[in-house]
């Protein structure tokens, strides 16, 4: 159950809980619920009214997303007082039927309740993502070039720019800000952390601005053609996503991230084979071969 206390579920559950627990109580005091007619209606009111002033908030969050390229954290807020408008707008609803159509309404109630409750279980909202490809060069010069963060514009398409932020050299805790844009065309931008740092072999990262559990791994083995890469990335959905729908839409969304990913791998390719290119710590010349495009082999994804 610690999930669902570290999301907003447990505040959205209650607000929609509102009406029936006013029915349970107003049926528990006699048969008559007309008599409470004007503690319903008030009720109503009240949630009407707040809800209304957080749906303002929303839209001030919206319009001042759109004039900059935006943080996880401003994205998870804007997720969150949207559902708090949602779930404001089910109580006041449930509240002004209360009388009219109880049944509807508690049965209703519960529905969103058990909606919200279902998109805090840890198991539904975890997802994978794997891809590979074949570099014809060796290990360690891919992974020279792949460890840093900052060569990502050169070989994935959504990255705009990188920046690091700790001193080098990097290795575990060496921290960046990236700027990406998503498929949408909205512009994010967010912090990566390195976790484990294998020379020649493997790193993993995560975002600590992140809402919930992620990490990403990429793995580098030498083959008879040169070194398999292999990326994955596991994330559990923040519980505002999943509340949104994220669920009917992943296969959609792991769909972008292959094609994405596919079409910025025949840059590594590319980019290794440059003059100067970033190696590991430094700008260095890295061992340059005849190497083009071509010679990048993808695998299928997972």
């Amino acid at each position: 159950m610690r999930p669902l206390f570290q999301s907003p579920a447990p505040i959205l559950i209650l607000i929609v809980a509102i009406p029936v627990v006013a029915i349970a109580y107003a049926a528990a005091a006699g048969p008559n619920l007309m008599t409470y007619w004007w503690g319903f209606e008030i009720g109503a009111l009240v949630c009407a009214l707040v809800g209304a002033f957080v749906l303002v908030l929303a839209v001030q969050q919206h319009l001042t997303m759109r004039r900059k390229p935006v943080e996880f954290r401003e994205m998870q807020r804007l997720t969150t007082t949207i559902l708090l408008v949602a779930a404001l707008v089910v109580a006041a609803y449930g509240l002004s039927y209360a009388i009219a159509r109880p049944e509807i309404v508690v049965l209703s109630c519960a529905v969103v309740g058990a909606w919200f409750i279902a998109c805090s279980i840890p198991s539904l909202r975890r997802t994978q993502v794997v891809t590979s490809f074949v570099v014809r060069r060796q290990a360690d010069v891919v992974f020279a070039f792949m460890s840093d963060p900052r060569n990502l514009p050169q070989w994935r398409p959504e990255h705009l720019a990188v920046d690091m932020l700790t001193a080098e050299p990097i290795g575990p805790g060496s921290r960046f800000r990236e700027h990406v844009r998503l498929p949408g065309g909205r512009e994010v931008v967010g912090l990566e952390e390195y976790v484990d740092y294998e020379p020649n072999r493997r790193f993993t990262s995560y975002v600590p601005d992140a809402p919930t559990t992620n990490l990403t791994e990429i793995t580098f083995q030498p083959v008879d053609d040169g070194t398999r890469v292999t990326e994955r990335f596991d994330m559990d959905h923040p519980f505002t996503s999943i509340a949104f729908g994220a669920w009917f839409s992943q296969a959609a969304k792991n769909r972008q991230i292959v094609a994405l990913r596919r079409a910025g791998d025949p840059g590594v390719s590319s980019a290794v084979t440059a003059r100067r290119i970033r190696c590991g710590t430094s700008a260095e010349t890295c061992p340059r071969s005849p190497l083009a495009a071509r010679d990048i082999r993808p695998a299928p994804a997972r």
